[in-house]
């Protein structure tokens, strides 16, 4: 890395309105070297990000076909698969199912809410039902306010990144 040059500003005795306007002079001086020097590495800095968008998306094409292709096998064969286990681990990562629940409500539970002792906890100020307090709910409750528990299987992997041009290399000779 090169060296910064330092500059030093040599001492002036300002003593009238031609010194002030010479040293106003050198300011605005140093001033414009600073945004030319900007301005060129921010050229350079755009032609970087150029070049490495155009390396680097060969590489991002390549894992967003590997991931559809992955969670569309997840997907696709999550019953078998993940029978004992909700994930899988191998040597390059994890593949795996997260379930998470989601609250549904229909156009009569706000007013079924209104109706029951404490229905007014599940009722958030702009007058729809609040989920977060629904979801604590039993499905018998839930059931007497139009409201349903509905999980959802969203398939994920994750890849383990720590060594792998070993990982690579042993796997190739076991």
């Amino acid at each position: 890395m090169a060296k910064a040059k330092t500059a030093k500003a040599e001492l002036i005795a300002i003593d009238s309105l031609e010194a002030c306007n010479m040293v106003l002079g050198r300011i605005a001086a140093a001033q414009a070297a600073i945004a030319e020097i900007q301005g060129l590495a921010e050229e350079q800095r755009q032609k970087i990000d150029a070049l490495t968008m155009t390396e680097l998306q060969p590489h991002v094409d390549l894992i967003a076909g590997y991931e559809k292709n992955l969670l569309a096998y997840i997907a696709k064969n999550k019953k078998k698969l993940f029978v004992e286990r909700k994930s899988l681990d191998f040597v390059f990562g994890k593949i795996g199912i997260r379930v998470s629940s989601l609250i549904e409500t229909s156009k009569t539970t706000l007013a079924k809410l209104k109706k029951i002792s404490g229905g007014e906890a599940a009722i958030i100020i702009k007058e729809s039902p609040n989920k977060n307090v629904l979801a604590s709910w039993s499905e018998t409750q839930l059931a007497r306010v139009d409201a349903k528990r509905v999980n959802a299987e969203e398939p994920f992997y994750k890849v383990n990144d720590s060594g792998v041009a070993e990982k690579q290399a042993n796997s190739k000779r076991g």
